[in-house]
């Protein structure tokens, strides 16, 4: 008998699911508003968006790209440099 996955791609899991929970945390606890998770269409990562624009993309690699509007709030939040 043969065994197959039935984990969902898209559903961050084990260590993406870690860093993803993290983020998702940190910036919902300064109020932002989460609307989705997904999976980047290329496959290399996952992205966050949230309900006033701001959009996070977290890559496998460890790499965060901050996107959308008030970037410098999420930097912020993060404790990243501004880019002002």
């Amino acid at each position: 008998m043969t065994t197959t996955s039935c984990e969902d791609p898209d559903v961050p899991q084990g260590k993406a699911a870690e860093a993803v929970q993290a983020l998702q945390t940190r910036l919902e606890n300064a109020g932002l508003i989460l609307i989705r998770i997904s999976r980047l269409p290329n496959r290399t990562g996952f992205q966050l968006r949230f309900i006033s624009g701001e959009i996070l993309n977290l890559f496998d690699t460890g790499r965060i790209l901050i996107q959308g509007k008030n970037q410098n709030r999420v930097r912020s939040i993060l404790g990243f440099p501004s880019t002002e």
